[in-house]
């Protein structure tokens, strides 16, 4: 999940000491040198403002959803002894950097090398994660490029007319939403055992989107195009068909692997 590893960043790097990673929902944050996880609704920021505008804008510049879900708010409206515990503790990471900095670069007037180095560092791997197979997530597929090679592979595999069960694959995933796939002159189908999973909700709702003419986010305009159809089916109670354009999604795919290979060189 995107705003996991984003966060994860943040943390580490202690350029943020609370997270929001879903409104109300869930939250990451230091606490006496462990990252816990709450339910609050707040991101504050233990660092210098100008710190905190570079990774605002680079969060926005780099999130793949319309809205980055970044909240800054008054220290003064968190907990007391939350608060009391991150200003002790900024005030002993401001304190050992101010020795180093004397220590080895005397004389020296730029005071914020490791700040710019560490806001490098979160934005190169949220670039870096952009390029990833980030949109092919609502597939399940894992985030590496031997799982889009595979993934690939299925979508050559030879249509044979007439025998629909040598053109069925059982998904080799026991963990995925879906329960296999069936590959088609056209299109490759994903059969769903259960639609109450979040991957079909999310694949209904884009198509929802695209047919009721409502707003899209670029990845979701992108997602829209490539199913062709949804339906459910008798023979398997709760299941539902989720038709892919075959040429569409090998072209989609074929995108990504070089996305890879960019990375790679």
């Amino acid at each position: 999940m995107l705003q996991l590893r984003i966060s994860n960043i943040l943390l580490k790097e202690k350029l943020a000491s609370c997270i929001n990673i879903i409104p109300g929902v869930h939250s990451m944050y230091h606490w006496k040198g462990e990252i816990a996880r709450d339910n609050e609704v707040l991101m504050m920021i233990k660092t210098k403002k100008n710190m905190f505008d570079q990774i605002v804008s680079m969060v926005k510049l780099n999130h793949p959803y319309e809205v980055p879900e970044v909240i800054a708010v008054p220290i003064q409206h968190g907990s007391k002894d939350y608060l009391d515990w991150v200003s002790n503790s900024v005030k002993s990471v401001e304190n050992e950097k101010e020795k180093s900095t004397n220590g080895n670069t005397r004389g020296s007037t730029n005071q914020n090398t490791s700040g710019s180095t560490n806001v490098q560092t979160v934005v190169h791997t949220m670039k870096k994660m952009k390029k990833e197979i980030l949109k092919f997530l609502f597939l399940d597929l894992k985030n590496n490029k031997q799982s889009l090679t595979n993934f690939y592979k299925i979508l050559n595999k030879e249509y044979i007319c007439g025998e629909i069960h040598k053109n069925l694959l059982l998904n080799p995933d026991e963990k995925s939403s879906f329960l296999y796939f069936e590959i088609r002159q056209n299109d490759v189908i994903l059969g769903f055992k259960d639609t109450n999973n979040q991957l079909y909700q999310k694949l209904v709702n884009i198509k929802d989107k695209k047919i009721f003419g409502q707003h899209k986010t670029k990845n979701e305009e992108n997602i829209a195009n490539l199913i062709k159809d949804i339906k459910n089916y008798s023979y398997i109670q709760g299941g539902a068909l989720v038709s892919f354009h075959k040429k569409l999604l090998k072209d989609f795919i074929t995108l990504q692997l070089e996305n890879f290979k960019e990375i790679g060189e």
